[in-house]
This record gives C-alpha cells, structure tokens and sequence, in this order.
C-alpha cells in the first residue's frame, strides 16, 4: 500500500481498492482516486524551485523522497512553497527523514511517512 497506508485513516474515503498485477510491496494492491472525486484533483509536475506554487489551496500534497536531494537552503525553500501552496489546515506528507520547520506544521500523525498539517 506504499504512500497510500501513511495518509490518516480520514483520507482513505476518496481512494477505491483495486485489485492488480504489481510488483513489490503493494502485493497486488492499489488504490485510484475515486471517480466522484477526481474532478477535484491535481496530479503534475513542476519545478520546486520555482517562486510560486503552480497552484494554491491544496489539501493534501505529498512530496516524498525529493528532499534528500537538496541542501538545507533548498529544503527550507521548498517547505515554504508547500507551506503556501496548502489550504488552511492542509496536510504535507513527508518521509520521516524529512522534517520541515516546526513553526510551520503541526506533526499530526506518522507511520511510514510523517503527515504534517499547517498551522
């Protein structure tokens, strides 16, 4: 179940359960946004250096992974765009080895991943 089984349990609502080939550790599982709540949904790509987020009022982003390929000026810049990019009380999730700035997220629940939610 990967990133999905780190998001809080309140989130799983809007993902349905399918059942597919994969290999690893999903095991044959995997879970697609639900089709009433996909309108509702973004998925791209974009340079996380940039100024700007591309979008704002996000209520959930994930960026996993990312950061340990930057330095702690560019760590510090890309938890701020996300920090701008979330709605109030919006949620980051993170791997455990990367932890934001404490004044900007409150550590509301963590297993596999780390689920900050702005303060």
């Amino acid at each position: 179940m990967g990133a999905f089984r780190d998001l809080p349990q309140a989130y799983w609502r809007y993902f349905d359960h399918i059942d597919r080939p994969t290999a690893g550790p999903l095991d044959g599982r995997a879970w697609r946004v639900r089709d009433d709540v996909r309108k509702y949904v973004r998925f791209g790509q974009f340079n996380l250096m940039n100024r700007e987020p591309p979008f704002l009022g996000f209520h959930i982003v994930s960026c996993r992974n990312v950061l340990i390929y930057f330095d702690d000026s560019g760590r510090r810049h890309v938890y701020d765009l996300l920090h701008r990019a979330l709605a109030p009380r919006g949620v980051a999730v993170f791997v455990p080895t990367e932890i934001p700035t404490p004044t900007m997220f409150d550590a509301e629940w963590g297993h596999a991943a780390v689920v900050y939610r702005k303060r």
